[in-house]
């Protein structure tokens, strides 16, 4: 392999630079699962085994007793974007983040901060 070409470029602040460029990087590829789901896959098993336990996947609360759903809840928030809608909780263990772990379905059972939406 040859040297990588280097290219210089001043600054708007008026300082010159030298940087090497060459060919991107290659990424490993990605190792298969040991139990041959995807990562949607396994986040949606793990969710559900989390709600057979009696436990909220958001929260990590236990289950509401009242069968009431996180869709009618007060800390739920639907965003739209791109005309899609995801669903977040304000309690969520991760925080409000722009990542699929961190949404919530309306019809999962509630945990126990469940707080009752105030219609206007």
């Amino acid at each position: 392999m040859g040297r990588p070409e280097v290219r210089t470029y001043t600054t708007l602040g008026g300082e010159v630079r030298s940087v090497a460029v060459g060919p991107p990087k290659r990424r490993a590829p990605k190792k298969p699962r040991a139990d041959g789901l995807s990562a949607t896959q396994a986040l949606t098993k793990r969710n559900n085994d989390t709600l057979a336990a009696g436990r909220h996947p958001a929260t990590g609360l236990r289950l509401a007793p009242y069968g009431a759903t996180c869709g009618a809840c007060a800390h739920h928030q639907a965003y739209e974007y791109h005309s899609k809608t995801y669903h977040k909780c304000e309690l969520h263990r991760l925080g409000q983040s722009h990542s699929s772990a961190s949404d919530v379905r309306v019809g999962w059972p509630a945990c126990m901060a469940f707080k009752a939406e105030e219609r206007a």
